[in-house]
């Protein structure tokens, strides 16, 4: 453990991102059809020119970039496949040790005629195909936005399969009101997956308290909004609840200002258990090590504290 420690330091006070790549860490917010970085995009999808994304405020400019540069590859069952491989080539090129990564449950409509034992199969053969390689936590993904009722019979089955570790919503945080979740996300609770859900990025603290109640959470993705209200912070600190915050995508969805007044810093203050992720980096084009280089780089956060984050990661 000392010996880790050592390394971690030396990698962050001599910007040697080779050295941080071969200590144990975990990237815990994940989507698996955004997770790649672009040398693994290109090199599988030469003939796509990927846009950079431009800083914006609106949730918007994000599914637009979707839109316009993955669309067109994720409609196939070829493509999304290609995509989750990227993603996972791209942990195990930046030495991640557990990915949790989020994929859609709508890929069982959209690519596989609503045959979800031929997703599931395809999703366990590529997890054995790297199992020696880096250890991967499927969370089943439900988009607010597209969620409807009628999906329920597909997200339970999906669910009972096993092949998943957590279940995770996310969105647009204003689309659907949480309560709609509350049988979807009792029953993955009676599975023991880990309960996660996006709320508190474009939402208030409230959203975060209500989704923690609601759903039974164990887990924030992001929740930034939290430090406005310290009542909700207590609570979601005597419930335990984990926040995996991604700060370089809250930058650049203009979530804070600078990254020296990233809200990160008073969770973890607060006594709010936080770990540090990537969110999409085909997008934000940034690894975990650039995520932690920054708030140190920063001074957010002592290299002592950062490491007390990435063990977090792997608990």
């Amino acid at each position: 453990m000392q010996n880790d420690f050592n390394i971690f330091k030396t990698s962050i006070l001599e910007n040697n991102k080779e050295l941080f790549n071969n200590l144990p860490k975990g990237d815990l917010h994940n989507h698996a059809l955004l997770g790649s970085n672009r040398n693994f995009f290109s090199l599988k999808f030469p003939q796509f020119n990927l846009e950079h994304f431009t800083q914006n405020e609106d949730i918007t400019s994000l599914t637009n970039f979707i839109k316009n540069n993955i669309i067109k590859i994720s409609t196939t069952k070829q493509g999304q496949l290609t995509l989750f491989e990227c993603t996972i080539l791209t942990a195990i090129n930046d030495g991640i040790s557990i990915l949790e990564m989020s994929v859609d449950y709508r890929l069982v409509y959209e690519v596989y005629d609503n045959q979800s034992e031929k997703y599931i199969h395809d999703l366990i053969k590529i997890k054995e195909k790297y199992k020696d390689k880096i250890k991967i936590h499927y969370d089943l993904g439900i988009s607010r936005n597209a969620y409807k009722i009628e999906h329920d019979a597909i997200i339970m089955e999906l669910i009972d399969s096993t092949i998943f570790n957590g279940i995770d919503i996310f969105g647009d945080e204003l689309s659907k009101p949480i309560y709609i979740f509350k049988n979807i996300y009792k029953h993955a609770k009676k599975r023991n997956l880990k309960r996660k859900a996006h709320v508190g990025e474009f939402g208030t603290a409230y959203d975060v308290y209500e989704a923690i109640k609601t759903l039974h959470l164990n887990v924030v993705q992001h929740g930034i909004s939290i430090i406005n209200d310290e009542k909700i912070m207590k609570y979601a600190k005597n419930k335990n609840v984990q926040f995996n915050v991604c700060p370089i995508s809250n930058l650049k969805l203009c979530r804070v200002e600078d990254i020296k007044s990233h809200p990160i810093k008073k969770m973890y203050e607060y006594g709010l258990k936080v770990t540090i992720n990537t969110d999409d980096q085909l997008i934000f084009e940034n690894s975990l090590f650039d995520e932690y280089s920054l708030l140190f780089n920063e001074k957010v956060f002592s290299i002592e504290q950062l490491n007390e984050i990435r063990i977090n990661s792997l608990d």
